[in-house]
């Protein structure tokens, strides 16, 4: 059985979409765009990529705000213009490169801040009417398209000091060869969130058996990693104390060219018995 966890983890991810050039959320071209005046800590709700990207992020964060009284906001990552050619296909000139948009919610002082958790939990059982059954995989859209949102911090705020130090729970439980640790880039793309209780009492624990736990998302976790390993992916696990994430790739800066042909390489392929995000999120690799 899990133990209860007593404190939650210190700023472990950073998103980290930054653009060359100012996000386009900054410059009014979104009617609520996310600030640095924003909480430390927002969920994110939901990433998209391509031609209507910021459209449905907008059309998101209204029905969030106007029919759940949720306070959202959009965030833009203005394409790669230049990127020529994509990994293993011959192709003459330029490739369309389209923005990136994320839907953030709520403002928050911490990361174990309950209203967080709270939120999270309630935009997670939201069936939004602006996202149809097409701009999804047919998994994600029946298990519902807002389920893997997240607790993290605000893209735009200053990172913590270097100096900080990790949670020493968090090192225990990431001491594995494939442990994101080990990744010697500053940047990752995760592609798959494992979602598990945090603690179970022992008759929830018979409800639940191994299913539903942290441990098995932990496992799910370990062995799509795994997976992903032995058909050459650069693949990495890291297991937080509300969840497990597979990250792939090991990228220098958030303009590194190879992070949009890694994103379309991974988007929405089939590994095992589950579908990897459509629009995987380039996040901050945690230091030891």
């Amino acid at each position: 059985m899990l133990r209860a966890r007593k404190t939650a983890a210190a700023a472990i991810f950073l998103l980290a979409l930054l653009a060359a050039s100012p996000p386009r959320s900054s410059t009014g071209l979104t009617a609520y765009p996310l600030s640095k005046q924003n909480g430390p800590w927002m969920i994110v709700v939901k990433s998209f990529v391509g031609p209507q990207a910021v459209e449905m992020a907008d059309k998101l964060v209204e029905e969030l705000r106007d029919e759940h009284g949720i306070t959202a906001y959009t965030w833009v990552q203005s394409a790669n213009k230049s990127l020529q050619g994509l990994q293993g296909v011959s192709l003459r000139g330029r490739v369309r490169q389209y923005d990136n948009a994320a839907v953030l919610a709520g403002d928050f002082d911490s990361e174990s801040a309950r209203e967080a958790t709270k939120l999270r939990d309630k935009i997670r059982a939201i069936r939004p009417k602006c996202i149809p059954a097409d701009a999804t995989s047919k998994y994600r859209y029946e298990e519902g398209a807002l389920t893997t949102a997240w607790i993290a911090p605000n893209p735009l705020r200053p990172p913590p000091a270097k100096d900080a130090k990790p949670d020493p729970l968090l090192l225990k439980m990431n001491t594995g060869k494939a442990s994101l640790y080990n990744c010697r880039g500053d940047y990752t793309l995760k592609v798959l969130e494992f979602n598990g209780a945090v603690a179970v009492t022992p008759e929830q624990e018979k409800q639940l058996g191994k299913h539903g736990t942290l441990q098995k998302a932990g496992e799910d976790a370990e062995q799509i990693t795994e997976v992903l390993a032995r058909q050459g992916f650069d693949a990495y696990v890291f297991h937080g104390l509300y969840a497990s994430i597979v990250t792939v790739g090991s990228f220098t800066s958030p303009q590194d060219p190879q992070i949009d042909l890694v994103r379309k390489q991974m988007a929405g392929i089939k590994v095992g018995s589950f579908t990897l995000s459509q629009a995987p999120l380039l996040i901050a690799v945690p230091k030891r």
